[in-house]
């Protein structure tokens, strides 16, 4: 009887010179949950067969698939420049470890950019369970910043095909050290808020069921749409005129999170952030002013929707 030491999970992932051609991944990190899909629908050719109630087996076949997958990670200080330049698009290196002249991700083309991703897991028994992601792409994602808790970063990835015959790195999976609540400032209009928990989320629009004629799986999804930036966040008010001050500047403003522990910053920033819905302060019979803002970034002239910086010694 084998007796396993605990689960392991990872994610792995590798720029593909060529659409959905695998690629051994460069760039692990340890993931809280992940969720691959893999669909293949069946045809059947319609045919009457006399004296058949119920139609041959020779009638079917396999029909179109479709891949994808969900990522929880925890959001790692050393996050993989990889991931950031495939959820955004456009990267413009810096220098290591200056935050003078950051490493910088902006919204970009995503045409030709695919991931190989690597997905496993260990069981109990010391079971290896491992699936490979071809072609895949990041068809939306979301920063999360709770109160109190990790930060987490969640991935929605659509694919054009699956592997499962690859096997597990032998080189070590790198724990990492994430970012947390303690360590966030959220700036709107200039000015520090006390805010409770912080959500950025990204569309990035792809037509994902571009299929024809030859083949049972997708091609390279594109971008069809425009992309959709949202920022949420729970905030404090010392007082109903903190609050009235405050709201007039909410038509259109800068936003910012900076997370920072030691030497590893991390900094989402929009220039121009619309509050998409009115919101009203909400109140217990003592309890202080707080609003649950929902703002929708957008691009101010040269200035991209959502600019993401990063500096330390990793990259």
């Amino acid at each position: 009887m084998t007796t396993g030491l605990g689960r392991d999970a990872f994610f792995g992932v590798a720029a593909e010179a060529a659409y959905g051609n695998f690629v051994a991944p460069t760039a692990y990190v340890r993931h809280r949950s992940a969720t691959p899909t893999f669909e293949a629908g069946t045809i059947d050719d319609g045919a009457v067969v006399a004296g058949r109630l119920v139609m041959d087996e020779a009638q079917v076949q396999e029909g179109s698939t479709t891949v994808g997958a969900t990522v929880s990670l925890p959001l790692l200080r050393a996050l993989p420049a990889l991931l950031l330049e495939h959820m955004l698009g456009e990267q413009a290196a810096g220098r290591a470890g200056s935050t003078a002249d950051p490493h910088a991700w902006t919204p970009g083309s995503l045409t030709g950019k695919s991931l190989s991703a690597l997905i496993a897991a260990s069981t109990t028994a010391g079971d290896d369970l491992i699936v490979a992601l071809l072609g895949a792409k990041v068809a939306s994602w979301q920063v999360s910043v709770p109160l109190g808790e990790v930060a987490t970063l969640e991935l929605t990835l659509v694919a054009q095909s699956v592997d499962d015959t690859q096997s597990k790195p032998v080189a070590a999976i790198p724990l990492g050290a994430a970012f947390a609540g303690h360590h966030a400032t959220l700036t709107v209009g200039g000015s520090a808020r006390r805010a409770r928990n912080v959500t950025i989320a990204c569309e990035n629009a792809l037509a994902a069921d571009r299929r024809f004629l030859g083949s049972r799986h997708i091609s390279e999804p594109l971008e069809a749409d425009a992309r959709s930036i949202t920022w949420d966040a729970e905030l404090e008010f010392d007082s109903l005129a903190d609050w009235t001050a405050y709201k007039g500047s909410l038509a259109r403003t800068a936003v910012s999170l900076a997370l920072a522990a030691g030497d590893d910053n991390l900094v989402f920033s929009s220039p121009a952030a619309v509050v998409s819905a009115s919101p009203l302060p909400a109140a217990d019979a003592r309890g202080p002013l707080s609003v649950s803002l929902s703002m929708m970034a957008y691009q101010a002239a040269a200035v991209p929707a959502l600019t993401v910086q990063r500096w330390d010694a990793s990259i």
